[in-house]
């Protein structure tokens, strides 16, 4: 008999016991896709501050492709002990075929927060790698034996004086698809019907 009575109430301490625990779940659940949403909104955020300040720069982030950047390396017989500066690094590609592949001390120079991020995290387990948050009009080119680029015309004809300035007898340039307006290249290659112009200072 009082097992027969104790049923129901069994069963209703059941139910309670469900509903608190999905109450739970449900209370969880929401703050869980709350915290994601805003992660989302927040990378976006972020990606689009990133991107703005590219355009503002005049360069938008375009991958030259990891053909592309063993090319350009061979044709400046880029080797070991050797430093590169790659202007606008991007997402580190570059930087890394460097120096794992061919062994330089590399420098890339990133003005997207986000591309900067991409590119230290890459190259953070590598000593020769050194990525510089700065616009590359600041950063002083004395050091580079190579420098690779892949930017727009404003900006080439920007950086000719800068590298009449301040490259070191000797140093080469590699650029992908937009020449030095009133510098001879020293050296044309094609790839993938993209072009590739080495110059020598």
């Amino acid at each position: 008999m009082m097992f027969r009575m104790s049923t129901p109430i069994i069963l209703h301490l059941r139910r309670k016991c469900q509903n608190f625990w999905q109450e739970v779940y449900n209370k969880n659940m929401n703050i869980i896709l709350f915290i994601i949403l805003v992660i989302i909104i927040l990378f976006l955020i972020f990606f689009g501050i990133s991107t703005l300040i590219s355009l503002y720069g005049g360069v938008p982030f375009v991958d030259s492709g990891s053909d592309i950047f063993r090319q350009a390396f061979k044709m400046a017989n880029l080797r070991q002990g050797k430093v590169l500066y790659e202007l606008g690094s991007g997402i580190g590609t570059g930087i890394v075929i460097a120096s794992r592949e061919y062994k330089a001390r590399v420098c890339g120079v990133e003005i997207s927060p986000l591309y900067y991020l991409i590119s230290k995290i890459r190259g953070s387990s590598d000593k020769n790698i050194n990525v510089i948050y700065s616009d590359i009009m600041k950063v002083n080119l004395h050091s580079a034996d190579v420098v690779y680029c892949y930017l727009i015309p404003k900006l080439m004809k920007a950086l000719e004086q800068k590298f009449k300035h301040e490259l070191k007898s000797g140093a080469l340039v590699v650029s992908l698809a937009f020449q030095l307006p009133n510098t001879k290249p020293y050296k044309i290659e094609k790839i993938k019907n993209r072009t590739l112009y080495l110059y020598k200072f």
